[in-house]
């Protein structure tokens, strides 16, 4: 009798939690809204199918980026007018990182109609297909307000039935934070209906130094401009070129550590003249190149002229090495 009350009570409690798991599933399925998150390095498919948690879990050291993926589906109806909210992160002994301390973009999917060479190592290219690349800004960093000017706009959007629309998420560590862990949350909001879910971050006890350790020289579309210099930095990438009169306040509020490289097609004529005993592909994998790499973007932009578009992936070029303030 004993063990069969156990049996009932189990079952019981069993076909409770399903039934609450089956209103639950019901329930986002009439608001046609289903949301999860996806760690920053998952490539997250148009079509694939939601996995993971609502949870989203960080670790980073004071004055760092770590980064997070927010997935939005359209379920059966699709959605409109969708937009993201991110709260303040409460932190120990009142302690507060604020809400624009984060950075949200909208991942735009772009076709790849050729795929990238196959070298038959463990890393096979996945073949065509639409990925997500270009990260749309919700907000111009220079003046905090959505940009102005593009063709392009991050939010509100609409989601077809079915489709994923992954939300990238950085967040800078203030260089003040004290260590300990923080907590907020995400807010999902659509004409369907909302969803929530939880933000965790542990800090850690040590700040990483303001100037990157490796030299760049990045070479893209308005780069004359000190708001699209700055937003280069903020990523820990230095611009090709800047004005020696702005190289102070670069330098110390950003970590400018390379600049006026120069003659950037000279060198990489020399780095494959040196390297001409192997095919243009094998040298860019030596694993002891001559030459500096440097990461090279598309040069034009779908967004404000105010502020540049920030790029997911890039091709590796050969240039001299930079020059170091």
């Amino acid at each position: 009798m004993k063990f069969k009350a156990i049996g009932n009570s189990l079952f019981s409690a069993v076909f409770l939690y399903s039934a609450a798991f089956s209103a639950l599933a019901m329930a986002e399925g009439a608001r046609g809204l289903v949301v999860w998150t996806a760690p920053s390095l998952q490539r997250v498919g148009m079509t694939e199918a939601a996995v993971g948690s609502t949870q989203a879990s960080l670790s980073a050291a004071r004055g760092e980026y770590e980064s997070f993926q927010i997935v939005a589906n359209g379920a059966s109806s699709g959605l409109s007018n969708v937009n993201v909210t991110i709260s303040d992160l409460q932190g120990p002994d009142g302690q507060v990182i604020p809400r624009n301390s984060f950075t949200l973009y909208r991942e735009k999917y772009v076709y790849v109609d050729v795929s990238s060479p196959n070298w038959r190592g463990p890393n096979q290219p996945l073949g065509t297909g639409w990925y997500p690349d270009a990260l749309i800004p919700f907000t111009d960093p220079s003046t905090g307000k959505p940009p102005s000017g593009g063709t392009l706009k991050a939010v509100p959007f609409d989601l077809k039935a079915g489709n994923n629309q992954p939300i990238w998420v950085d967040l800078l560590v203030p260089r003040t934070a004290a260590p300990g862990q923080y907590t907020g949350s995400y807010t999902v909001t659509s004409d369907q209906g909302n969803a929530t879910g939880p933000i965790s971050l542990t800090v850690w006890n040590f700040t990483l130094p303001t100037a990157p350790s490796l030299k760049s020289s990045f070479l893209f579309h308005q780069a004359g401009s000190v708001a699209a210099q700055r937003e280069l930095l903020r990523h820990k990438v230095s611009p090709m070129t800047s004005n020696p009169a702005d190289q102070p306040s670069l330098v110390a509020e950003h970590g400018l550590n390379a600049a006026n490289v120069g003659g950037h097609m000279r060198a990489i004529a020399r780095c494959r003249q040196r390297h001409r005993s192997a095919s243009s592909s094998r040298w860019l994998r030596s694993s002891k190149p001559a030459c500096s790499s440097t990461i090279t973007a598309p040069t034009k932009s779908a967004v404000a002229p105010t502020s540049i578009r920030r790029l997911r992936s890039g091709r590796i070029t050969c240039t001299r090495p930079a020059s170091t303030i």
